[in-house]
């Protein structure tokens, strides 16, 4: 699976920390040199120093061959460009970080699905639940799916009695070799953090996570959720009382 990440900051870091890991195939775009100097001493993947919205430099680094395009820059306009472009010329999959809520809006997620764009991620908020979701992952409130459902994206809310409550993320891959996720973001009181080996878990922190499918029930057992098997459904309507 090769995965292109266009931004080399923080949250770059990030999530070349989660996938190497899995040694997933990574490449990182990004026009900083100290930037891509620096992930250099520290991963082995692939870097190259270019622009997320130039034709020539996505084609360098084989877009048309790609599962996954993740535009995290820090600016939403490069994002918004390299995604569509991305797209355009062969990846499969592109997941965009936005800064602007409004985004979000049915009307205008719909218009960013028109233009090839799969998936919109905007860490400050929490989007609408779905319900097919809360019955097929009871606990997980949004879930997205990308490498043919290989791969699952969804958050998790943090609960009071969650095994890995003030535990950090080295601490849990420590204790959990064998359970395969990816860290990819905490929200906590309305502030988004690009966790890192040192980041531990607090109360209701929601858990931005990738993993594959058969590592859903593990991971909701360590944020104190249970998987419950749903067979039947009744829904009842609410009445107000007066």
């Amino acid at each position: 699976m090769k995965v292109i990440i266009a931004g080399a900051g923080e949250a770059g870091d990030s999530s070349c920390w989660s996938f190497i890991q899995g040694k997933k195939n990574i490449v990182i775009l990004d026009s900083d040199k100290e930037s891509l100097e620096y992930l250099d001493s520290h991963y082995d993947f692939l870097t190259q120093r270019g622009s997320a919205t130039s034709i020539n430099d996505l084609q360098k680094v084989g877009i048309k061959n790609s599962e996954l395009f993740i535009a995290i820059t820090h600016n939403e306009e490069t994002n918004i460009t390299s995604v569509i472009l991305a797209k355009k010329l062969g990846a499969k999959k592109v997941i965009i970080r936005i800064d602007n809520k409004e985004y979000l809006e049915d009307d205008n997620e719909n218009f960013f699905k028109e233009l090839g764009i799969d998936f919109l991620i905007y860490p400050e908020i929490l989007a609408s639940e779905e319900v097919v979701n809360l019955i097929n992952r009871t606990g997980a409130s949004k879930t997205y799916t990308f490498a043919e459902g290989k791969l699952l994206l969804f958050a998790i809310k943090i609960s009071k009695d969650a095994p890995i409550l003030f535990k950090t993320l080295h601490e849990i891959t420590d204790e959990l070799k064998e359970l395969d996720f990816k860290a990819v973001a905490i929200t906590r009181e309305h502030k988004t953090i690009i966790p890192k080996g040192f980041n531990a878990f607090h109360e209701g922190d929601l858990f931005y996570v990738i993993c594959k499918e058969n590592s859903v029930k593990r991971l909701m057992e360590l944020s104190g959720k249970k998987h419950y098997k749903v067979d039947d459904i009744m829904i009842r309507e609410a009445v107000e009382l007066v």
